[in-house]
């Protein structure tokens, strides 16, 4: 049943994709959301070069909930909340590792000038995990991943929209972002209380 869902929601995925032309209106609207933060600002990937890109919003992410109602509909019910997802994967291969640090750390600066919340920071050898969440009106707005091993790759995050957390499991498994899932596990405890805060 998992695997048919996944199938489903793959050819939904493709599907937005390859017909994501809609851009410059509805990113400009997006650009007001108090969960949406531009991954691409950092500069830190070249979205040709990264190995996967995932960029849904609007029409495209009602379509992958549609997709998906029947078999998943926990993940049909997060999908519904979100305005937009945004997930930059790239190999370490061509990145400059101090650049991509200094990057980085200009990113979490820039979350929390605009009143970001961290959740999670992992500072272990190398590598380096930022969760950070977005709250407005009581409600948990936004999540910001950056996870970044240079010994494996680069992954940048962005959901904007009211989030369940207890439904982001099923939306890490669903487009398979290891990351996102263990970042999850790591933030489980501030996460849960976040959620608990009128």
């Amino acid at each position: 049943m998992r695997k048919r869902a996944e199938r489903t929601l793959g050819a939904v995925v493709i599907l937005a994709i390859l017909s994501s032309g809609a851009g410059v209106a509805a990113e400009e609207a997006l650009e007001s959301h108090p969960g949406y933060f531009s991954l691409d600002e950092l500069g830190i990937v070249d979205p040709d070069r990264s190995s996967v890109d995932i960029n849904l919003q609007g029409a495209m992410l009602r379509l992958v909930g549609a997709a998906v109602l029947q078999e998943e509909p926990a993940l049909a019910q997060l999908v519904s909340q979100m305005k937009a997802m945004r997930v930059l994967v790239a190999p370490v291969d061509g990145l400059d590792p101090e650049k991509t640090e200094a990057a980085i750390a200009g990113g979490v600066t820039k979350l929390e000038g605009k009143g970001w919340q961290r959740v999670v920071r992992v500072k272990e050898d190398d590598e380096q995990v930022h969760v950070y969440l977005k709250e407005a009106a009581g409600e948990i707005e936004g999540l910001t991943l950056f996870v970044f091993d240079p010994s494996d790759e680069l992954t940048l995050i962005n959901i904007a929209g009211r989030i369940d957390v207890e439904l982001l499991g099923a939306l890490s498994q669903a487009f398979d972002i290891p990351p996102l899932e263990a970042a999850l596990e790591a933030a489980e405890p501030t996460l849960a209380e976040a959620e608990r805060e009128p």
